[in-house]
């Protein structure tokens, strides 16, 4: 059931972040997009998010930190304006270029020139070519439910690029709307995507004789499994593999043309499932 409420646009864009609790934000503070970092910023302070804040001197260096933070593995978000985003000409590049999927929100806004403040998307339009996905928000809600999108689109296997959510700048970011909220637990549903490795999936991936054990071990700690639970995965599954791969120290032709042999290591496989369906449940 969706919540009812009103919001600035910038307002809705924090909320959006509150709800997905990225593991970085980096920001320094621009006209108009001030607001996003700042109410953010108290939802850091009193423990909603357990979020790491980057307070930094610049633009240029929340950039950097988003890129240094999403090339460790770790989900980064900014927001930033104008002059701000010209400031980050040269990271943007390197973002799309590492294929770092960072999620900016880009308050639209005129780049000065002499003294202008007013809302237009030249900011947006010198960097469409630079390898950015750019979601336009018409409104304070699709502002909120593109930010509420943006991870899950820019980190799909097929995408993997930064995308910027942009609203336009006192006319969105400055207004207040009726606008309606996703429940909490469903954005973290709908957010999720290599935590879904579940217990039983783990063991059959190690299981598998032919599985590379580094990629297994880099997706599990990539997921939030704890240490007790991938320990009791690895147990179960390496039976099957040790088996199949006595086999095939007796004999690896025999090994890979025997049906009696492949259906052993079929069933080691199935009765390793079976059995961590059942370790699941007391593997607390």
């Amino acid at each position: 059931m969706s919540i009812r409420e009103r919001l600035s646009g910038n307002e809705a864009v924090a909320t959006a972040m509150k709800q997905i609790n990225p593991d970085v934000v980096a920001a320094f503070p621009i006209t108009p997009s001030t607001e996003i970092p700042q109410y953010f910023s108290t939802f850091v302070s009193n423990g909603t998010v357990d979020t790491e804040f980057v307070a930094v001197e610049s633009e240029h260096s929340a950039m950097s930190a988003c890129i240094g933070a999403e090339a460790a593995g770790a989900r980064a978000m900014t927001a930033t304006s104008a002059n701000g985003l010209s400031l980050m000409w040269e990271m943007i590049y390197i973002a799309s270029s590492l294929r770092l999927p960072i999620v900016m929100s880009l308050v639209n806004r005129a780049v000065s020139g002499p003294l202008n403040i007013h809302n237009d998307h030249s900011d947006a339009m010198g960097v469409r070519d630079s390898g950015w996905i750019m979601l336009f928000s018409e409104n304070n809600q699709e502002a909120y439910d593109n930010t509420i999108m943006a991870h899950r689109i820019a980190e799909h296997k097929d995408v993997l690029l930064p995308l910027m959510v942009c609203q336009d700048g006192f006319i969105t970011s400055h207004s207040i709307e009726n606008i309606e909220l996703i429940e909490d637990e469903k954005v973290k549903k709908f957010k999720k995507y290599i935590n879904k490795l579940s217990y039983s999936n783990l063991v059959i991936l190690i299981a598998l004789p032919f599985t590379p054990a580094f990629a297994v071990n880099i997706a599990a700690g990539l997921t939030d499994i704890d240490a007790k639970k991938y320990f009791s995965a690895l147990m179960i599954g390496k039976l099957p593999m040790v088996y199949f791969w006595g086999f095939i120290g007796k004999s690896l032709l025999e090994s890979i043309t025997d049906p009696y042999t492949i259906a052993q290591v079929v069933c080691m496989v199935l009765i390793a499932y079976l059995v961590s369906k059942v370790a699941n449940k007391f593997i607390k």
